[in-house]
């Protein structure tokens, strides 16, 4: 199954700015919730995000930890409620254990994820036919992304993927998981491109010199990557546009 929404027009990525940007491409990261799949498309990111809070009390409880006032948007995201812990819990067997925890949790999600329009057919073009090696650069774990791109049967177009740790400081915005990729593919930064739906993987590859092709399925997403910085014709709402583009350049 796979999900495709039809976002109201907006500045975006022509064909023409895609067929300046990809032929000078050699390798490329993906981000995986968004871009690959939709890894809690079944079970939810906010649902683990409730449950985490559960969790997030009793380590506190055992562990002695005064729990902080979460910023409300975290609430619904896993991962932003661990970052916020992580601020306040810096170092402790805690906040490992959590992510121990919120590992298990996308193992599970792993299972139900929902691939995204257009990905398979793309990745095998791309990576296949065409050759460019990809890497996957993710905040999820890389057990989680593995287990999905196994089941998906696309494991074989990405040899190396780069997910997040216990060390939660490295997750994106930092550029750790980038720069692992690029060091296992042994790619030129200037000559690699990654594919992300947040702000965080824009700032990530900004900060390891990296091109950046922002995919936002809804008007929303394309606003907020336009509010980190992310150029109009650097933002695309389909997958099936650089598609397009690679096909015109054959």
């Amino acid at each position: 199954m796979t999900r495709d929404t039809t976002p109201a027009a907006l500045p975006t990525a022509s064909v023409e700015d895609l067929q300046k940007l990809l032929p000078s491409v050699r390798h490329v990261l993906w981000d995986l919730d968004g871009p690959i799949c939709r890894l809690f498309a079944v079970h939810s990111a906010p649902g683990i995000a409730k449950e985490l809070l559960h969790v997030i009390h009793e380590a506190a409880r055992v562990g002695k930890l005064e729990v902080p006032v979460l910023p409300k948007r975290s609430l619904d995201d896993p991962h932003a409620m661990l970052v916020a812990i992580n601020h306040s819990w810096p170092g402790t067997e805690q906040v490992v254990e959590l992510e121990q925890w919120l590992t298990a949790q996308e193992l599970i999600a792993a299972d139900s994820a929902l691939m995204t329009s257009h990905v398979e057919p793309l990745i095998h073009r791309w990576g296949g036919s065409l050759g460019v090696p990809f890497a996957v650069s993710t905040n999820n774990s890389g057990q989680a992304a593995a287990k999905f791109l196994a089941t998906a049967e696309l494991d074989g177009f990405f040899p190396y993927v780069c997910g997040r740790t216990s060390d939660l400081s490295l997750m994106k915005p930092h550029p750790h998981t980038l720069l692992v990729a690029l060091a296992a593919l042994r790619a030129d930064p200037s000559l690699a491109l990654m594919i992300g739906d947040a702000p965080t993987d824009y700032r990530a590859a900004k900060r390891a010199g990296v091109a950046f092709l922002g995919y936002a399925d809804s008007p929303h997403k394309v606003a907020k990557l336009r509010r980190a910085g992310v150029r109009s014709s650097r933002i695309v709402t389909s997958l099936k546009e650089i598609w397009a583009a690679l096909d015109s350049q054959e």
